[in-house]
């Protein structure tokens, strides 16, 4: 693998926000937000076929919550 395709895969990983980095010190892991949630759709999607309608946020089980740590106003 060569030095320019390492380059364009950081970048890539930095401008989705999974990583960041620190000049001079190299590339960290990004802590994950798990409240912002993002919604891609190609041109066609959003000229003929899809809409969004309506966003419900809900109470996770608690298995779900346990497993991922989540105190009792995250959603």
């Amino acid at each position: 693998m060569g030095r320019e395709t390492v380059r364009k895969g950081l970048n890539l990983l930095e401008n989705e926000g999974l990583i960041y980095t620190r000049p001079g010190k190299g590339y960290y892991i990004a802590k994950p937000e798990h409240d912002v949630f993002s919604f891609v759709f190609s041109e066609e999607d959003l000229i003929d076929r899809s809409k969004l309608h309506k966003i419900t946020i809900i109470d996770p089980p608690e298995e779900v919550s346990s497993a991922l740590a989540l105190t009792a106003e995250q959603k």
